[in-house]
């Protein structure tokens, strides 16, 4: 699992040839978008593992319910058949997160059929556990 702030794109070839398999940290405001990332094999040919793609910086800030529902929809999609998805943050989630939507993208990749998996599994426990930090902290 590689960690991968800003833009990696220049060197990602090279660190999947070195035996990445997966990939958390990106960022889509960086040009390290879903679409460009869900493409991506490991060396062996496999789906890489995606932890992401929500940006802390530039849209779960400032965007809407309904935006962030489109863009786990759009993840969702992107990944199905292509990428191991663990829906995710790109990074830390600082104060101006909006604790609530964490719920929102819960309920939304409900909707989609991933299996039961370890991956939809530590998708569950993440989302679940923002949520129950929600409520425990009383946080909006």
């Amino acid at each position: 699992m590689w960690h991968c702030d800003g833009d990696v794109r220049p060197i990602l070839d090279m660190l999947l040839e070195c035996g990445v398999r997966g990939l958390q940290g990106f960022q889509p405001e960086c040009g390290m978008t879903i679409d460009f990332v869900a493409s991506k094999r490991t060396r062996e040919g496999d789906p890489l593992l995606v932890f992401g793609p929500l940006a802390v910086t530039t849209e779960l800030p400032f965007c809407t319910p309904d935006e962030i529902r489109a863009k786990v929809r759009h993840a969702v999609e992107v990944c199905q058949g292509n990428a191991d998805l663990v829906m995710f943050t790109g990074n830390t989630i600082n104060r101006t997160y909006r604790w609530r939507t964490s719920g929102r993208c819960t309920r939304r990749r409900r909707a989609y059929s991933f299996g039961a998996g370890p991956v939809d599994s530590l998708t569950r426990a993440c989302t679940g556990a923002i949520s129950a930090l929600a409520d425990r902290w009383q946080l909006p």
